[in-house]
C-alpha cells in the first residue's frame, strides 16, 4: 500500500434488521452473522483497517448496543453513529447521519456485503482517486433486482436506476453491489440532494437522488466481478455466502 495517497473516510451502514432471514438470524443483527469464521461487520472493518483507513463511522440502529460493542472490540477509534429511526428508514437517513455534516469524500459500504481482500483492495485503490465510483458485481442477470447501471467504454456512468424485478431491456446493465465512493467533487451536491429527498420520505434508498441527478453527479463504474463478493437477504443466500467464504481447510496427508 502506498501511503503517499490520502484515504477518504469510510461510512458503513449497519442499522438494518435483516428480517427476511427469519429464525436464521436468531433475533440478532444481520451484520453480525458469521461469514468466513467471523462476524460479517467485524470482517469488513478488519479488512479496511488493513488497507490503512483510519476515519471510519458505522451507522447503527437495530440492536445498536450489540453492534457498537462488536465495533469497539475491533478498534476504539471507530465511531458509532446511531439512527434511532432505523425501522422507518430504508437507508437514506442512515447515510446522512454517517456523513456527519461533512462534505469530504467518503467510501460508503452497506454492512450486509462480504468482500474478499481483492475486492477491498480495488475499492481502496478507487477511493484514492478523484472520480466518484459505483461498484458492481457483473452483468444484471435474470432473477436479480435492485440497483443497476450502464456505463460507456470509458466506464463513465450513463444511467443509474433501481428496478424492482428483472427486465430484459436492461441486459447490458451491471448489478450494483452496495458500495459507492462519493468523491470530494460530488459529495456536497449529493448531501444536499439527499437532504431534500429525505425531507419528503426516508423510505427510499440513498442512491435515488444520484439516479435523478446524473448530470450534476458524474461517476465511473468499477466492476468487482473478478473478486469474491456476496450479500444475503434469505437463508438460501446466506448459506451460499457462507460456502463462498468458508475458511480453507488443510488437505489431509
Amino acid at each position: 500500500m502506498n501511503s503517499s495517497f490520502s484515504l477518504p473516510r469510510i461510512v458503513i451502514l449497519a442499522a438494518g434488521q435483516g428480517s427476511r432471514l427469519g429464525s436464521l438470524a436468531a433475533g440478532g443483527p444481520k451484520c453480525l452473522m458469521p461469514v468466513g469464521g467471523e462476524a460479517l461487520l467485524v470482517r469488513t472493518l478488519r479488512q479496511l483497517l488493513t488497507q490503512g483507513f483510519n476515519d471510519i463511522a458505522v451507522v447503527v440502529g437495530y440492536q445498536a448496543a450489540s453492534v457498537s460493542k462488536a465495533v469497539q472490540a475491533v478498534s476504539t477509534e471507530i465511531r458509532c453513529v446511531e439512527n434511532p429511526q432505523y425501522a422507518t428508514d430504508t437507508n437514506i437517513r442512515s447515510l446522512l447521519l454517517g456523513l456527519e455534516n461533512s462534505d469530504s469524500a467518503a467510501l460508503i459500504i452497506e454492512a450486509d456485503i462480504a468482500f474478499d481482500d481483492a475486492a477491498i483492495e480495488v475499492m481502496s485503490t478507487t477511493a484514492r482517486g478523484t472520480n466518484s465510483a459505483w461498484f458492481t458485481n457483473g452483468l444484471f442477470n435474470p432473477g436479480q433486482f435492485g440497483g443497476i447501471l450502464r456505463a460507456d467504454a470509458h466506464r463513465r456512468l450513463l444511467d443509474l436506476r433501481y428496478v424492482p424485478a428483472y427486465d430484459a431491456r436492461f441486459v447490458a446493465y451491471h448489478k450494483l453491489i452496495g458500495a459507492v465512493f462519493a468523491g470530494a467533487g460530488e459529495t456536497p451536491t449529493f448531501r444536499q440532494l439527499m437532504r431534500t429527498a429525505a425531507a419528503e420520505t426516508t423510505g427510499q434508498y440513498y442512491m435515488m437522488p444520484w439516479c435523478d441527478h446524473l448530470s450534476v453527479l458524474p461517476a465511473i463504474a468499477v466492476d468487482l466481478a473478478h473478486c469474491r463478493t456476496a450479500t444475503f437477504n434469505t437463508p438460501t443466500d446466506y448459506w451460499r455466502c457462507e460456502a463462498l467464504f468458508a475458511p480453507s481447510r488443510p488437505v489431509a496427508v
